[in-house]
């Protein structure tokens, strides 16, 4: 079987490309090296993958952005029972230069390299807008390429400039980490992203883990910002949020798919998170944006 079930440049104009691909169910590769060709960022709508950089391993999934800069060394491994999908946007260095200074966060050395940082926690508001310019450009030829492009530049510009000051704060967080419980909190990550489908415990996720349920939940907050419940009831959500970016209709199997209890439970979790019921969201033209919030978690 194929590892990669799927690698295509949905769309491409003046320095910037957009590629959809993913892997399988169940694919599994040992980590491979590799050099960035380009700079990138990637947001994962379904699944997981581990990237490791500088020694550092961590998960991407669908709660991150992840950064990469243009001639950076980098271990990538595939995993996970539920296969995953992911949208790439690679950017060219006119196109990056562009950005930045229309969005007043240029610097020295942007261009060579403008990701201080390997990954980005991302708020709903970042989440609707990727899903949005990803429906955009699978649908590419009933929209003008004119609003593909300005809706990522948008999104690009907005996490360029949140990402001038994010990192003095992901800085200090990871001083304030051991790389013990770093690791601690990857496989809590790994546990949730494997079964998020599922009805967990924290006694559960604890016992997977081989860790005291109060230790887990500290050092897990510590590491991530966020809690145990509300990154895993972000998981349920921004994949059920692709599942209907995809053409789902059927609300309440994807509520039971995604380890909501049922169909009011899911419609109360997806209108706190994202302002809207999961039924207009599937139906809306345009989702509202709004960054800067960390909502939900």
């Amino acid at each position: 079987m194929s590892l990669v079930s799927m690698n295509t440049v949905i769309f491409g104009s003046g320095g910037l490309r957009i590629r959809s691909y993913g892997c399988e169910p169940g694919a599994f590769c040992p980590p491979v090296e590799t050099r960035a060709p380009w700079h990138s960022l990637l947001f994962v709508r379904r699944g997981m993958f581990l990237k490791t950089l500088r020694g550092e391993t961590f998960v991407a999934d669908v709660n991150k952005v992840t950064f990469f800069n243009r001639g950076e060394r980098y271990d990538v491994q595939y995993r996970g029972p539920h296969g995953d999908r992911i949208t790439e946007l690679e950017i060219e260095d006119g196109f990056l230069d562009a950005i930045a200074s229309s969005f007043d966060c240029a610097a020295d050395g942007m261009v060579r390299r403008p990701f201080d940082m390997p990954y980005q926690m991302i708020d709903p508001g970042v989440a609707q807008h990727h899903h949005y310019l990803w429906r955009l450009a699978i649908d590419r030829h009933r929209h003008d390429p004119l609003c593909v492009q300005e809706t990522a530049i948008n999104l690009i510009g907005a996490l360029l400039a949140t990402a001038r000051v994010i990192p003095d704060r992901a800085r200090r967080r990871a001083a304030a980490t051991s790389r013990a419980h770093s690791a601690l909190s990857r496989e809590v990550q790994l546990v949730l992203n494997d079964r998020f489908n599922r009805q967990l415990t924290l006694g559960g996720i604890a016992e997977a883990v081989g860790a005291s349920q109060f230790h887990l939940c500290r050092v897990f907050a510590k590491a991530t910002g966020a809690t145990v419940h509300g990154y895993l009831n972000n998981l349920r959500l921004r994949a059920a949020m692709a599942r209907l970016s995809d053409g789902g209709s059927d609300l309440s199997r994807i509520a039971l798919q995604h380890g909501f209890s049922s169909h009011s439970h899911f419609t109360t979790a997806f209108k706190r998170a994202f302002g809207m019921v999961p039924s207009r969201w599937r139906r809306q033209a345009r989702p509202p944006v709004r960054t800067g919030s960390r909502a939900g978690f």
